[in-house]
């Protein structure tokens, strides 16, 4: 066995470096406004009061195409109570609210006072479930069931 290691790259004249390489280069990077979906994974891991009015506003604008006038220190403490409550499924209630319900609530705009209303939270997040409890559930289909007169014979044995 041979110790010997080679090289097998080009070797470079590493004394002119410095003379080449004076200027930094900076490659430009296009900055690009996040997606409801970004902005919604966010949420969750931040959980926090403003930046869940931030998205509140600016999905409000985006539904229902005029700005949501707020009152910050109000809201932000009714969006506190809203993720204290509620945790990671806060944000999920608010995503269900624009994009299942159109940003309405009983055919009105919602506000962020909606979310200071435990009963209707209540309400939304239990039809949210049920929801997903459906969709998960497995509906049996024709093909899977058997003929009346097939579970008989199987009732018979």
């Amino acid at each position: 066995m041979s110790d010997d290691k080679k090289y097998a790259g080009q070797l470079r004249n590493f004394t002119t470096w410095e003379d080449e390489h004076d200027e930094a280069v900076v490659d430009e990077v296009e900055e690009t406004e996040p997606t409801d979906e970004e902005k919604w994974q966010a949420l969750l891991v931040t959980l926090d009061p403003s930046e869940f009015l931030t998205y509140f506003t600016k999905r409000f604008m985006r539904v229902h195409g005029f700005e949501y006038k707020t009152s910050w220190a109000k809201e932000q403490k009714i969006m506190e109570r809203f993720i204290r409550t509620y945790g990671r499924a806060a944000a999920d209630i608010m995503k269900y609210v624009f994009d299942h319900d159109g940003g309405k609530w009983k055919g009105q705009a919602v506000s962020a006072n909606l979310f200071n209303e435990k009963w209707v939270t209540d309400e939304i997040y239990a039809r949210m479930k049920g929801e997903a409890q459906e969709a998960r559930v497995r509906k049996p289909t024709a093909g899977r069931m058997m003929s009346g007169e097939r579970f008989l014979q199987q009732l018979g044995r």
